[in-house]
């Protein structure tokens, strides 16, 4: 193991070895879920459910935020270092590392503050003069293959029980009997349950079973009704349950996360407690309503006579499995079992799990150079390693340009030899040999080390790469040396960051901006803001970006200048920058923008106004209605629905008016959301707008509203040709407590549409609730962050 690892770091690509750092982490971090869970012995069902599910969710976010966290550097043995895989001492050598990297780009104004510049482009590597070529297969390509035909079953498995699932679902039967329908309905209200769920009944069921994530559907025996009432109640319970807590969708996430971990065992482990306690947790809720536990333990044994298909272990949540009875039974007829999780100690949970979850991405473990009291045994064979780099060290210092690429990969050949035997001293002589290579005499080989060295987390690698950066007469090299010390977000190089603002290169500046940003080094507010008056207006950009990473206040006068002065890119960046520090007092300034000569600046500016919620800003947006580009109104729209701004209710209803559809309709989501009263005559008449989307969201808006004014217009709507729109309008209804509305939606339950016949049958069965879809879009499409 210690020895595929460390070839691992030397020989593997980047997604490799990110993959390899992302399952020893997901396994750590579900070795601690499983630690808190054995602890919690007593807990609620529903409690283990939670530390199961949000252990999974964690494992996909990890590999994700691993690379866009501050670093953690945690100094381990050289063994245990191994064993993790730590980066510290060993340079990733590998030929394809070592072309030279391109200046980075700006993050354009639609970017979030998650954005980082993209990877430069890699050639492929020359062959050694006299070598064998390379197979065309080569090991990480065959891991990948393998990795992505186990996945592929696992996603396979699940997209047959999905479909086995539609095709069942197509050809059952709906039930309408009123006495399963009252009952879902009042069993729904008394577990808060505000979605709508489809009833079918199928002989191709053997058990009752749930599945769906937007639309959750409830599958039963054609002998369902033989059962007697207290079956039904504890049945319908059980899976109405599944729906409330959402169980389908986690069921999905548990899927996908074997699929990618497929290999790894703990993650099997955790998906299949994830089942047992989301039965458990039903269970418990359906005795919370007052089933007795023996009551419910005999009907339980009853369903379990019949076992699910086979299909929907993956897909679907079925009431009875055998294989989990005995322990069901025990925890239904236990007393002493918890059957609630308290409020707070389901947050305290989620918080523990993720703040454990992102120290572990953040965590980049570093080998402990061994002293020489504890050094391992050296392999036999070892002098002839050193004898080998040596003279590869030798030939770096004469090396062209065409050979630079060849050595590399010499070195990583002979590194990968003999990693096992002595893995800390190679790396030592591979660091200094690159350290070596940056004072060339041939740039292109600076630039090849500078770029070989953005992996290595090694403080000698980092002081070489800011002299570097400081001191190289190539403005590539000081380029890539500062693409270097951003990526190993180190704050002790900010200084040298800073002063390459300075630079004479462009390119230079530009790239030591974009450092500075992801370091996310307080520090460098000043200098970046100072970098905000740069002649060069990517430079200008990037330093933009960079403050708007950094979130600090200090910045504002600085970037309201940009916005007002700097290039196109520059003022678009700068109203982003603005927006991501959420003060007030850099209303003014954006309020102004929103008059700028490019429409994607004036867009910027509105989304800010909207995140800063300042009420100075809603003079400014309404009068962004009828001036700004399509994009930047429908933006301003936005930004007022989300300020809830009364005042601004006659600008967004002559919005209703735009020749943009999506203007339209973000002005009626904004009304819905402010519930402006006097809006409800032009809502009515946005119904009969040519619109699609834009009458769907008026409706949703009178729903908001209330209001008997809107009766007759949304009856109208419910012979609209959209059967969105007819749905819309169905819910509005049911929001209406009047006799008309009523009778309209029951006149309606013969539409072509069952969806829409299903909206109008909770619209009847439970006026007043909250609509399972309030608002399709709540945002401008694209631009919740631009």
């Amino acid at each position: 193991m210690n020895g595929f690892l460390t070839f691992l770091q030397v020989s593997g690509p980047d997604w490799l070895w990110t993959f390899a750092d992302a399952t020893v982490k997901s396994a750590a971090l579900l070795a601690g879920a499983g630690l808190l869970v054995a602890s919690s012995r007593r807990a609620s069902a529903a409690m283990r459910h939670l530390v199961w599910t949000v252990a999974l969710v964690a494992t996909l976010a990890v590999p994700v935020l691993s690379g866009r966290l501050p670093a953690i550097a945690v100094s381990l043995p050289q063994p245990l270092a191994a064993l993790v895989g730590a980066p510290a001492t060993t340079a990733d050598i590998s030929a394809l590392d070592l072309e030279p990297t391109s200046t980075r780009q700006a993050p354009t104004a639609r970017e979030t503050v998650a954005a980082l510049p993209n990877d430069a482009a890699r050639e492929t590597q020359a062959s050694a003069p006299g070598s064998a070529q390379a197979p065309p297969l080569d090991w990480p390509t065959l891991l990948f293959l393998i990795w992505g035909a186990g996945a592929a079953i696992v996603l396979l498995r699940l997209a047959i029980g999905l479909g086995t699932a539609w095709w069942i679902s197509r050809d059952a039967t709906p039930i309408d009997d009123a006495g399963w329908r009252h009952l879902a309905h009042d069993l729904s209200d008394r577990l808060g349950l505000v979605r709508s769920v489809r009833l079918l009944r199928s002989a191709r069921a053997s058990v009752p079973m749930t599945w769906g994530w937007s639309r959750p559907v409830i599958l039963l025996p054609v002998d369902a009704d033989e059962w007697p009432t207290e079956c039904r109640t504890a049945v319908l319970a059980h899976e109405l349950a599944h729906v409330q807590r959402r169980d389908c969708a986690v069921q999905a996430i548990a899927q996908l996360a074997c699929a990618i971990h497929w290999f790894n065992p703990m993650v099997w482990l955790a998906a299949r407690r994830l089942r047992v306690e989301r039965e458990r947790a039903c269970d418990d809720q359906v005795l919370a309503m007052g089933t007795r536990p023996s009551d419910y333990a005999a009907h339980l044994l009853d369903i379990a006579q019949s076992q699910p298909m086979e299909w929907a272990a993956a897909t679907t949540m079925a009431m009875a499995r055998r294989s989990e009875l005995e322990g069901r039974l025990m925890a239904i007829l236990d007393p002493d079992v918890r059957r609630v999780i308290p409020r707070a100690l389901r947050g305290l949970t989620v918080a523990a799990i993720a703040v454990f979850a992102l120290a572990l991405a953040a965590v980049e473990p570093s080998a402990r150079t061994p002293t020489s009291d504890t050094s391992a045994p050296i392999a036999q064979d070892t002098s002839r390693v050193e004898a080998e780099i040596e003279d590869l060290e030798i030939a770096l210092e004469d090396a062209d340009v065409e050979v630079a690429a060849e050595l590399a990969e010499a070195i990583g050949e002979a590194v990968t030899m003999e990693a096992e035997a002595q893995t800390s001293e190679v790396s030592d002589r591979v660091v200094e040999a690159f350290i070596t290579a940056l004072g060339d005499p041939e740039a292109s080989v600076r630039e090849q080390a500078a770029s070989a060295l953005s992996r290595v987390r090694d403080d000698r690698a980092l002081a070489a790469l800011a002299d570097a950066l400081t001191s190289d007469s190539d403005a590539d090299v000081r380029s890539t040396a500062a693409w270097a010390l951003g990526r190993a977000r180190r704050t002790g190089s900010a200084d040298a960051l800073a002063a390459a603002l300075d630079d004479d290169d462009a390119d230079v500046r530009q790239q030591a901006a974009w450092a500075l940003g992801n370091m996310r080094s307080r520090e460098s507010v000043a200098p970046l803001v100072a970098a905000l008056g740069d002649s060069d207006p990517d430079v200008q950009e990037q330093a933009a970006w960079a403050l708007g990473t950094l979130r600090d206040p200090a910045a504002i006068d600085g970037l309201r200048a940009a916005l007002a002065n700097g290039g196109d890119g520059a003022r678009q960046q700068s109203a982003w920058a603005l927006g991501t520090i959420r003060d007030a007092g850099a209303v003014a300034a954006l309020v102004a923008a929103l008059d700028d000569e490019d429409g994607d600046v004036q867009q910027q500016a509105a989304w800010a106004l909207g995140t800063i919620r300042d009420a100075s800003a809603v003079e400014g947006l309404v009068a962004a209605l009828m001036s700004a580009t399509a994009d930047a109104r429908q933006q301003a729209a936005w930004a007022l629905g989300n300020m809830r701004a009364e005042q601004a209710i006659e600008g967004l209803v002559a919005a209703l008016d735009d020749q943009d559809g999506d203007v339209q309709q973000q002005a009626a989501w904004a009304l819905g959301n402010i519930r402006g009263a006097t809006a409800v005559a032009d809502l009515v008449a946005a119904l009969d707008g040519a619109d699609a989307d834009a009458r769907q969201q008026a409706a949703w808006a009178l729903g908001r509203l209330r209001s008997a004014d809107a009766i007759d217009g949304l009856v109208a709507a419910l012979t609209d040709a959209d059967e969105d729109v007819r749905e819309q309008a169905a819910w509005a209804l049911g929001q209406i407590r009047d006799s008309r509305a009523t009778d309209a939606l029951v006149d309606a339950l013969d539409d072509a549409d069952a969806d829409v016949r299903g909206m109008i049958i909770e619209a009847l069965g439970r006026s007043g609730r909250s609509n399972p879809n309030p608002n399709p879009n709540p945002n401008p499409p694209g631009n919740d962050e631009p």
